[in-house]
């Protein structure tokens, strides 16, 4: 058993395609599970011990030839989580994140 690393990981995707004439909408849903685990494989003590996440995150992607619109929302629960705790610095995940980011492809 290796204390640094979480019993178990989770991460499914669900997404649909819907054609809507040459382009696509595509609902996309996110969960992420990780175990609690410690932040480092030396340190067993409690207050080192990070624990479990669930993290949902959900999307809307609208494509239409070379461009990508995508609507999001991040950790929509609101998870406060740490990814790494040294003794002295403890740094937490990304809070709930809305946004829409366009690309296109050349």
């Amino acid at each position: 058993e290796d204390p640094y690393a979480p019993e178990l990981t989770v991460n499914a995707t669900v997404q649909y395609a819907i054609q809507i004439g040459s382009s696509v909408l595509q609902p996309r849903l996110q969960f992420s599970h990780m175990d609690k685990q410690y932040a480092s494989v030396l340190q067993t003590d409690p207050y080192y011990e990070m624990g479990p996440r669930n993290i949902f995150s959900a999307y809307l992607d609208f494509k239409d030839g070379a461009w990508r619109t995508t609507i999001y929302g991040t950790n929509l629960s609101n998870d406060l989580y740490e990814t790494t705790n040294n003794g002295t610095t403890v740094a937490y995940g990304a809070p709930r994140q809305f946004g829409i980011q366009t690309t296109r492809t050349f």
